[in-house]
């Protein structure tokens, strides 16, 4: 892969004899790479023949070179590639995501976010993905691969830098230090990466031909694989320098207690006072740190020197299966096991289609001279559809022959596919990965058994993706080390948060948010740690929740009525932001939450909750007068309906005894009867309307306190009814 350049100061060097101050990092350069070639010499070797067979070079080079002088066929099945795709597929569907979270009391939780949005941008932007995919699918095709960051200048005007990821195209480029332990390789002291460039593109790049000083010299350089031909081995080589402080511990002015180095500090007296242990001596002790730089060499001289901002090497390896076996390392791909059933299967096929090839034709077959009259028709009986064939008939002996018979020929390849189909078997127990996983329907099989093989298979196989969440663990460390160093003034960054939604906020300094609420995320400030965390991606998740939330909506309308906002947030159809704002205006007050509202003291929740208390002892009271008044109600009518039917018989009587006194009399009695009887009416009515009012007084008290006024507001004159819940309860 190409030559990455770390923008920064650069000291360029230029060795024109032995003996120079950089001959003893050549020499050390030159053992180390010398080393790691000799270390994965076998890992290199078996993992480029892996390579190979993912790619469909899986015959042996002196058995396909024998048959192709034969003219006969080397066919390939190739049946490791599914695999690699299924599980590199497996990681795009389930990709791990980089959490940030505070550790001491220095950090906070909006910073966090901060980094976490930043390292979401940095993926974004660099276009992470696909180094995450390519690294995870060398690992599974070769047993290993990479991925690697750079800083690049925002702008050609701009000396501001930005973090890149950085794919690593070709893992056989990638050399790490030997001696590291660690699974992620986080304690490497050296690391190389290496590429060829021809004598002009080296003049092109530096501005000089490569300096060789002597025959023997470059006679050294040429067995160690530096110069081949015309070709000049150009090699970052990276290296880590430990130096040694001390760090004290002291007690500030504000009794606060901290660690310092002893280099830092300036004067006797600033206001500081040491930490003695038991025997008055100030607590201290010695510390390395790491110091990186980045050396461009060509294994006779150091053409650039770029020291690195961060504490570890910008190399993040993805491993497949790691085993030590006396003492040494080995790495196995997913295919590793599966080459040579996938040889012998290629071996079953070719001899299939080899014996199909070379199998007689279907003749007639007859005695000599039965074709002489129709000859021409006979030989072209295989190519044309004759309704008829004429033959002569022939004496043999003193007998007629028989008339020709049609002969076929079945060539034996049922063996030949039985051990076909017994070899793909076997690739898919190397591979881990059986019909279910690969897409192959079994009729035999229930839903749940086959949901079950699926899961053996994702199972078999999920170390791989377990070693690329580890990758992307280190990988955080590197960039939560990197991002107060290189963004270390005050500027304005780009974020992503969880929803995939960008943002700008400026760092190093403080600022006003959208609500008005000051900030400052100060990036050198606490320290934080990262997690991992595997599952969908967040579009996927979305899309999942509005099919889970559309199903429950169709069974049960009130879903929709309580949560349409939510449906349409998680919808991508065009317009949907704008419908679910327009649906969540309709939803009754109880059921919105405002996530600016601030949040409730203590206090006022104990008065809410007495108030709430209150309330419910009025409306079980309001309910019982309700009743009561109702069934009053009901009385008066059932006396006024018999006061009526009195009235209308005492009327009808008058009447019939010619008594229209009488009558007159008791129409009157009746119409003051029906008078009466509206004014108890309206009486009951104002009655309920009264009871009406006071439970919409006690709904009110329910509802939270206001947001506090903004400055300059009238304050509340000394003695006033309070305002809120407890003012409802004493009205």
């Amino acid at each position: 892969m190409p030559i990455t350049h770390i923008p920064g100061p650069v000291v360029d060097v230029d060795i024109t004899v032995p003996g120079d101050k950089h001959e003893e990092l050549l020499t050390r350069a030159r053992k180390r790479f010398a080393a790691a070639e000799e270390a994965e010499k076998d890992i290199r070797l078996e993992a480029e023949l892996d390579l190979k067979f993912v790619c469909g070079d899986q015959w042996d080079p002196k058995v396909k070179r024998d048959r192709d002088l034969a003219n006969r066929p080397a066919l390939v099945f190739n049946k490791l590639q599914t695999p690699v795709q299924q599980l590199a597929n497996q990681a795009r569907q389930n990709k791990p995501a980089i959490r940030v979270n505070p550790v001491d009391s220095a950090a906070d939780v909006d910073t966090a976010k901060v980094f976490q949005g930043m390292i979401r941008h940095i993926e974004y932007d660099s276009d992470a993905d696909q180094a995450y995919d390519t690294a995870l699918e060398y690992a599974a095709s070769c047993s290993f691969g990479y991925w690697r960051y750079s800083k690049e200048y925002t702008s050609e005007e701009s000396f501001d830098q930005d973090i890149k990821t950085v794919r690593v195209d070709d893992p056989f480029t990638v050399y790490l230090d030997t001696d590291a332990r660690k699974p992620d390789r986080s304690d490497m002291m050296w690391a190389f990466v290496i590429d060829k460039m021809s004598k002009d593109c080296f003049k092109l790049r530096f501005g000089k031909e490569p300096n060789v000083l002597s025959e023997d010299f470059q006679t050294e350089l040429a067995e160690e694989g530096w110069i081949d031909g015309e070709d000049v081995r150009i090699a970052e080589y990276w290296e880590v320098e430990l130096k040694k402080r001390t760090l004290r511990l002291q007690r500030y002015e504000d009794g606060t207690i901290h660690p310092i180095y002893t280099d830092e500090i300036e004067g006797d007296d600033n206001g500081v006072d040491f930490v003695t242990d038991d025997d008055g001596q100030p607590q201290e002790r010695e510390v390395q740190e790491r110091h990186v730089t980045q050396y461009i060499i060509n294994g006779a001289e150091v053409l650039e020197t770029n020291p690195w901002d961060g504490k570890w090497i910008p190399i993040v390896p993805v491993w497949g299966k790691e085993l030590i076996v006396k003492g040494k390392r080995c790495l196995f791909s997913l295919v590793r096991f599966a080459r040579d059933p996938q040889q012998l299967h290629n071996f079953y096929k070719t001899m299939e289609a080899e014996t199909i090839s070379l199998a007689p034709k279907p003749k007639w077959v007859g005695a000599v001279g039965q074709f002489k009259t129709k000859k021409r028709d006979w030989q072209r009986a295989n190519s044309d559809n004759a309704a008829y064939l004429e033959y002569d008939p022939v004496a043999v002996g003193d007998k007629i022959a028989p008339a020709p018979q049609w002969v076929t020929f079945d060539p034996p390849v049922q063996a030949l596919n039985i051990g076909s189909l017994s070899t793909a078997d076997d690739i898919k127990a190397a591979t881990g990965y059986f019909d279910p996983s690969l897409g192959e329907q079994r009729g035999d099989s229930s839903g749940i058994a086959i949901n079950r093989l699926q899961k053996q298979g994702d199972v078999s196989n999920f170390h791989f993706i377990d070693n690329l969440a580890r990758a992307q663990k280190q990988a955080g460390r590197i960039l939560l080390d990197l991002i107060p160093k290189t963004y270390d003034t005050a500027r304005e960054v780009r974020i992503i948060g969880d929803d995939e939604k960008q943002r700008v906020i400026k760092v190093n300094a403080p600022y006003k948010d959208e609500d008005g609420k000051v900030k400052h995320h100060k990036l050198d400030v606490g320290r934080y740690d990262v997690t991992i965390t595997t599952g969908p991606s967040y579009t996927t998740q979305r899309q999942e929740a509005f099919e889970l939330l559309t199903q429950l909506a169709q069974n049960n309308p009130q879903v929709m009525q309580i949560g349409g906002d939510i449906i349409w947030e998680n919808s991508d159809v065009p317009g949907a932001d704008l419908l679910a704002k327009r649906w969540k205006k309709t939803l009754p007050p109880n059921l919105v939450t405002d996530e600016n509202q601030p949040e409730v003291p203590p206090q006022v929740q104990a008065q809410l909750a007495q108030s709430q208390q209150v309330i419910q002892v009025l409306n079980g009271q309001v309910q019982k007068l309700a009743q009561l008044l109702s069934t009053q109600a009901l009385k008066l009518e059932s006396q006024e309906r018999i006061a009526t039917e009195n009235n209308i018989a005492r009327i009808m009587a008058a009447e019939m005894a010619g008594k229209s006194a009488e009558a007159q009399q008791a129409a009157q009695l009746d119409h003051d009867a029906v008078m009466a009887g509206l004014n108890r009416r309206a009486q009951l009515l104002d009655t309920l309307i009264s009871i009406q009012q006071e439970m919409q007084q006690a709904e009110q008290a329910q509802q939270p306190p206001q947001p506090p006024a903004p400055q300059g507001a009238p304050a509340t004159p000394q003695g006033a009814p309070p305002a809120g819940p407890q003012a409802a309860v004493t009205s």
